[in-house]
């Protein structure tokens, strides 16, 4: 598939928004998805509207998304103005909004996770759920201890089970019983006004459970708690572009800041 770099123009504190763009339309399978089907709804073909844009433009263009803005606006009133927001909560908010009014993004973005509960008295509680990310706290120098921490038991004390009615300690761990095709980690940088601007390093590919995952898009965020800017970085057949808003520039894997990594975006290898 032939997926273009080109520049979105930033409305006015909307580099949230580019940097969720360029990262879903370079998710092949969901920019496919999108082209070869046809909906009902407004959302969405303005969504399809703008990356055929891009997709049809020619090199040097820079493209104004204000419709499918417009279009956002109109529906998620929260981010009806010119306000700094987070991208982490867009992004959630679109894919949502995409599988609950379309029904089709199932296999796509999301995959099935089982919290398991074991109480001091022997009971057991599962609760299983969809995921269509993983957010994760910074408390480690890699993606990897990340990834192992949250997956580790955590002992929680005086917990109300629901089975024996009593407070009781637990033991919680999580378990992927599905995995999505595409796996988004979320860094949990922004605490109120206060950013947590550790180095996270990550690998180009991941395995977890037999699974292998290939690295294709990463959103930053540089600036503190209280504002900020979003930039996003985009890998085609090896090479790495740096995207903020309307200017992008190809750039080396050893010039990816990960003090600014704030979101990484992975394609299940086939």
């Amino acid at each position: 598939m032939n997926l273009k770099i080109r520049g979105l123009v930033n409305m006015g504190n909307t580099c949230y928004f580019n940097s969720v763009i360029q990262c879903l339309y370079h998710t092949e399978i969901f920019t496919l998805f999108c082209q070869n089907n046809n909906f009902d709804d407004e959302i969405f073909n303005s969504y399809k509207s703008l990356i055929n844009a891009i997709t049809k433009s020619s090199e040097g263009s820079i493209i104004m998304p204000q419709t499918f803005k417009n279009i956002i606006n109109k529906y998620h009133k929260y981010f009806a103005n010119n306000n700094q927001h987070d991208s982490h909560e867009f992004l959630v908010n679109f894919i949502d909004y995409f599988n609950d009014n379309l029904k089709k993004l199932d296999d796509i973005f999301y995959g099935d996770i089982t919290s398991i509960i074991c109480c001091q008295k022997n009971h057991q509680i599962l609760n299983k759920s969809k995921f269509s990310h993983i957010s994760l706290p910074v408390i480690s120098n890699t993606l990897d201890n990340c990834l192992r921490h949250y997956f580790t038991v955590e002992n929680i004390q005086d917990y109300k089970c629901e089975k024996c009615n009593d407070r009781v300690d637990i033991k919680k761990v999580f378990n992927i019983d599905r995995f999505p095709n595409i796996l988004i980690f979320h860094f949990k940088r922004l605490l109120l006004l206060n950013k947590n601007n550790a180095g996270i390093a990550f690998p180009i590919q991941i395995t977890l459970n037999n699974n292998t995952y290939t690295l294709y898009a990463i959103i930053n965020h540089i600036g503190g708690g209280n504002g900020g800017h979003y930039t996003s970085i985009i890998k085609i057949n090896d090479k790495f572009f740096h995207i903020s808003d309307e200017k992008h520039v190809e750039i080396k894997p050893s010039e990816i800041s990960t003090n600014f990594v704030y979101m990484l975006f992975y394609k299940k290898s086939t």
